[in-house]
């Protein structure tokens, strides 16, 4: 059969499974998967006929998709979301794409693959072994392990579609437009909000919403924002990327999260080391704005300071600091995974979900999926590093490569400050967004001359 006439028997027979589940759906009340499924499906079809837009329709879909919860586990709840839908169709359909199209250029491999390999197969390992114990729930250990995959494989699907360097300022562009809509929604919120959160983030929830989720993400875009302004030549860039700093920091200091807040500090610390232009214009305008502060915006100001000063209220913790709970729980979890998960399953750990709710990202592993797991995790982190600063030690200066590469190495830095008091690593609205930007930062390297060399080819 001619590969066109196999293609339309394919979709035939796919439109008429496609046809009877949107029946049963529709008629069970479950519009949310309809939703799911149409959206897929035109993003599967984008994605088919040009690669590139199924990438922006993810940049899109990233902060910006509704989610339901499936399921209800004490302390954490399995959600769904419409960018899973299209993360699926979009993978699927590139494949399909790459499969059919004689022109599509081979998958290409990344200097971070294997330590991401060896970390998906510790995950999937080690609650496999829980599974097959009987100390798990199959179906919510198989979804967060899943979750941990579905991250890296954004990164794979980004890295293979980026393919030419034109195809960074048009994400670059997605992505900015994004953080707008998530800052305006932030700013909507301010009157009726203590704490503030990302879009759809509080009615899956059913509760607050999650706004050191949304600290997180600020930490990306706005350590990529001052990299912008202290690498990039253009004029209109740089004073465009400092505008968006300061248009996002209000929301920022309202999100009253306090490890957001020490990751931010970490972030553009980690700018002066490797960023590497205008270092002098950082320290100063840092200096400045501690100054100034106080006076431009008290409220604020003093909102942020009365959320740190809260972290020391309340009894004395087993580290001698007077502690508030939730501050508290996290010193807790941190002194129960290095002196009861370990010590019982040290290598593999307990598996997803074997240790339950923890609050903090280092203790979470180590609990998890033991040594093997944190070894495995350091070996990541140290490839980021060391294969994200690849563009800043070139000879030739690219600022376009200098801005992500130093961005992405700050938000790197302020993520791992994050995560020793959040979940950082497994949140869908930090870690989408920030394996994406590591896909950008790996890929644009290789292209910065606009032509992806055969070395970064399988």
């Amino acid at each position: 059969m001619p590969a066109n006439n196999f293609i339309k028997a394919v979709l035939i027979f796919l439109a008429a499974i496609l046809v009877l589940v949107f029946g049963r759906l529709i008629s069970g009340g479950e519009m949310f998967f309809v939703l799911g499924l149409i959206m897929a499906i035109a993003a599967a079809a984008a994605t088919f006929l040009n690669p590139e837009h199924g990438l922006i329709l993810l940049v899109f879909s990233m902060m910006l998709s509704p989610e339901t919860e499936l399921a209800q586990m004490p302390g954490r709840s399995i959600t769904i979301r419409i960018d899973d839908f299209l993360l699926i169709a979009v993978f699927i359909s590139y494949v399909t794409y790459h499969a059919v199209n004689p022109r599509a250029r081979r998958f290409v491999h990344t200097p971070i693959d294997r330590p991401l390999v060896a970390l998906v197969i510790v995950y999937f390992l080690s609650t496999s072994i829980g599974i097959l114990e009987e100390r798990l729930s199959p179906l919510s250990s198989i979804f967060f392990a899943l979750k941990y995959a579905q991250y890296f494989i954004l990164f794979w699907l980004t890295a293979n579609i980026m393919g030419a360097r034109d195809m960074l300022g048009k994400v670059i562009a997605a992505g900015a437009i994004t953080a707008i809509v998530v800052c305006v929604y932030a700013y909507s919120i301010f009157p009726m909000a203590e704490r503030v959160y990302a879009p759809f983030d509080h009615a899956a929830l059913g509760r607050t919403g999650e706004s050191a989720s949304l600290g997180g993400y600020l930490v990306i875009v706005m350590s990529l924002a001052l990299a912008f302004f202290l690498n990039h030549e253009k004029p209109r860039v740089r004073y465009f990327a400092l505008a968006f700093f300061f248009f996002a920091l209000p929301p920022f200091v309202r999100t009253l999260s306090r490890a957001s807040y020490y990751a931010l500090a970490a972030s553009i610390a980690a700018l002066a080391v490797f960023s590497p232009k205008r270092k002098a214009t950082l320290a100063l305008g840092a200096l400045v704005f501690i100054a100034v502060a106080p006076v431009a915006a008290p409220e604020l100001t003093s909102s942020a300071l009365t959320r740190l000063n809260e972290t020391f209220t309340g009894p004395k913790s087993r580290i001698g600091f007077n502690l508030e709970a939730s501050a508290a729980a996290r010193v807790e979890s941190w002194s129960t995974a290095f002196t009861e998960w370990l010590p019982r399953r040290p290598l593999l750990g307990h598996g997803a979900t074997g240790v339950g709710l923890v609050d903090a990202q280092y203790p979470r592993i180590a609990g998890e999926f033991g040594l093997v797991g944190l070894i495995a995790f350091i070996w990541l982190v140290l490839s980021l590093f060391q294969h994200a600063s690849v563009g800043l030690r070139a000879d030739t200066r690219d600022p376009l490569v200098d801005s992500l590469a130093s961005g992405f190495l700050a938000a790197l830095v302020g993520l791992l400050v994050q995560g020793m008091g959040v979940n950082t690593f497994i949140i869908v609205r930090i870690m989408t967004p920030f394996w994406f930007l590591c896909a950008l930062v790996m890929s644009a390297p290789a292209f910065s001359d606009g032509n992806t060399p055969e070395s970064a080819r399988v």
